[in-house]
């Protein structure tokens, strides 16, 4: 998990605010763990729909940049492709994708990891808070959501000069 950790903080950084940085985030080792073709027809990945985003081939070719992405499926409530290349060990790899809206109410995995984010981020913005709020008092605790950003406009200076 520690060499995946420069790639989540890259991909996080490139993504922005809006959190679409998920794909590049997850895609490598799923892509390192698809299994050779011919077992079990290689693995299927379901994901959650991204803050309305309904085309993922963009970010699937940067994330999969040495194999093929085909978008196999574009509709109103899912969006699903095949990724096929060769592995480090030379074997055929092939993966199916699918980007389903309300991925959470129909696979179980999909929820399960989502609560496991949601549950994550909170302990982290607590953690943030308590940090910040511990150096600065004035300041108000912050869910990082939205145009509030970590720390709302006029508090941000002072959190530089903090640091």
């Amino acid at each position: 998990m520690q060499a995946v950790a420069p790639a989540v903080n890259e991909a996080a950084s490139e993504s922005g605010p809006d959190g679409n940085g998920g794909v590049a985030t997850i895609a490598p080792p799923a892509g390192t763990a698809a299994p050779a073709t011919g077992s079990s027809g290689g693995v299927r990945v379901v994901c959650d729909r991204q803050g309305g985003r309904a085309y993922y081939s963009d970010m699937l070719r940067r994330a999969f940049p040495e194999a093929m992405v085909t978008e196999t499926h574009a509709g109103e409530t899912q969006s699903r492709y095949e990724i096929a290349g060769v592995g480090e060990d030379g074997r055929h790899r092939h993966m199916h994708v699918l980007f389903l809206v309300e991925g959470e109410r129909h696979h179980l995995p999909v929820a399960l990891a989502s609560m496991l984010a949601k549950l994550t981020r909170e302990s982290m913005m607590a953690r943030f808070n308590r940090y910040w709020c511990g150096r600065l008092p004035e300041l108000k605790p912050t869910a990082g959501y939205g145009k509030e950003g970590c720390f709302r406009e006029g508090e941000r200076a002072k959190l530089v000069r903090c640091a």
